[in-house]
C-alpha cells in the first residue's frame, strides 16, 4: 500500500496489477475498469467547472451491493462547494451527495453530457464535458442529536448523516501513482497535474 505523503490526507493506492497478473496465471478472469489520466481535470479543466455539478458516486455503502450481478451502487448529487476553489484551501471538495459508513473510498465524477459554457469564448456547447473523475469520498459529517428521555433511560443519543460528504481531488491520487510509478522505476507517461 501507498499512502499519501501527507498524513493528514486520507488517500493510499494499491497496486493490483502482480494481483492480476497471478489470477490470470490461474485461469481466472477478474473484471475491471480503469481510469485513465485523462479523465482527470487539468488546471484548466478545474478552473473550469462551475459553481454547481452534477455528480455521481460509486461503491458499496454499508457493504451494500447487488449480489447477484456483482454491481456497485451508484448514488446522484451535486456539488456543496465548487470544484474550482479547493474548499478550506485543501485539495478538497463537499459533496451533496447521501454518504454512510462504506462509502469512503468511493470514486465520484462530474457528469455533464449535455450543454456546457466556455468562459473564453461566452459560448455554450451542445457537447458538454462529460465524465470527470474529480474525486475519493474519506469522510462525511454527522448531526449528533441528544434527546431528553423522561421515562427510566435518562439521555439517548441520535446520529444522522448529514448528506454530505468530504471529498480529496483526483488530482491528489494522480500525483500519488504518478510517485508511485517513479518509485518503483518507472517512467510515468503522463505528468502528475
Amino acid at each position: 500500500v501507498h499512502f499519501h505523503p501527507d498524513l493528514n490526507v486520507d488517500l493510499a493506492v494499491l497496486p493490483v496489477a502482480e494481483l492480476l497478473d497471478h489470477w490470470a496465471s490461474q485461469g481466472r478472469t477478474i473484471f475491471y475498469k480503469a481510469l485513465t489520466p485523462s479523465l482527470v481535470p487539468d488546471e484548466k479543466g478545474w478552473a473550469d467547472f462551475d459553481a454547481l455539478e452534477d455528480l455521481l458516486m460509486i461503491g458499496c455503502p454499508n457493504g451494500l451491493f447487488d449480489q447477484e450481478n456483482h454491481f456497485a451502487i451508484i448514488r446522484k448529487g451535486i456539488t456543496a462547494s465548487p470544484l474550482s476553489v479547493p474548499y478550506e484551501g485543501k485539495q478538497e471538495f463537499l459533496a451533496d451527495i447521501a454518504c454512510f459508513g462504506g462509502s469512503s473510498g468511493s470514486p465520484i465524477f462530474s457528469y455533464n453530457p449535455g450543454i456546457s459554457f466556455d468562459r473564453n469564448t461566452s459560448q455554450y456547447s451542445l457537447t458538454g464535458r462529460g465524465l470527470r473523475f474529480v474525486g475519493v469520498l474519506y469522510a462525511g459529517p454527522v448531526y449528533l442529536q441528544e434527546e431528553q428521555v423522561v421515562l427510566r433511560t435518562p439521555v439517548v443519543n441520535i446520529s444522522t448523516p448529514m448528506h454530505l460528504g468530504f471529498a480529496i481531488r483526483s488530482s491528489e491520487v494522480k500525483r500519488m501513482v504518478h510517485d508511485l510509478l517513479i518509485a518503483r522505476g518507472s517512467t510515468p507517461a503522463v505528468q502528475a497535474v
